[in-house]
Formats: structure tokens, C-alpha cells, sequence
């Protein structure tokens, strides 16, 4: 089973959050995944849907104004593919806890 599945099974399950609708345990799953589930990037930071580039002169993803240029400019950039390793190597106890750690970690969860 793809580990997105299994993190989206194991929200549905988890006792505190049953009576979530849909989309928000969709919004939760999308929050919360990377730091569950997906091993670090090349820099230890854990992966997140959605997160906005790093301005290249000082790193923030806060950017105060985004620009389009005219003509595009294409840049061509290698990514890292996204792995599962650790998840994969867990038990599913062990994966309860890691939902568990996360959710604690994003504030869901007390």
C-alpha cells in the first residue's frame, strides 16, 4: 500500500478525529504528511505539500511580492524524488505513533 494511503487509513481510524468531515482530515493529510511519512529532503527538513519556493538570496519562503517576467524564463532544476524509507520500516504500531507524534507536532492534537 502507497504510504499515502496508509496515513490517510490511519487518520480516518485515529479515535480523536472520526468525527472530522472529508475535507478536513484532506487538509490534515495534506499538512501532515510530509512531516509523517515522507523521509527529510536533502537539507533535513521534512517535505511539505504545497510550500512555497526559497528566495534565492535569503532563503524565506515569505516572498514580500512575486513577479512574472515577460518572456518566461525556464530553469531547469534536478529534484529530489520524494522516498518513504523510514515509514516503510516501521511496524504499524510504531506508524500509529509516528500519526500521533506528527499530529501532536502541527497542534491537532494535545
Amino acid at each position: 500500500m502507497a504510504a499515502n494511503q496508509e496515513v490517510n487509513g490511519l487518520l480516518k481510524l485515529h479515535a480523536r478525529l472520526r468525527k472530522l468531515k472529508s475535507n478536513e482530515l484532506a487538509d490534515m493529510l495534506r499538512k501532515s504528511y510530509g512531516l509523517i511519512a515522507c523521509d527529510p529532503d536533502q537539507a533535513g527538513q521534512p517535505f511539505q505539500i504545497g510550500m512555497f519556493p526559497k528566495c534565492p538570496s535569503c532563503g524565506s519562503q515569505e516572498m514580500a511580492s512575486w513577479k512574472a517576467t515577460d518572456p518566461p524564463v525556464f530553469i531547469e532544476k534536478e529534484i529530489s524524488p520524494v522516498t518513504h524509507t523510514a515509514w516503510f520500516s516501521l511496524s504499524e504500531a510504531e506508524k500509529v505513533f509516528k500519526v500521533n507524534q506528527g499530529l501532536k507536532q502541527l497542534g491537532y492534537l494535545t
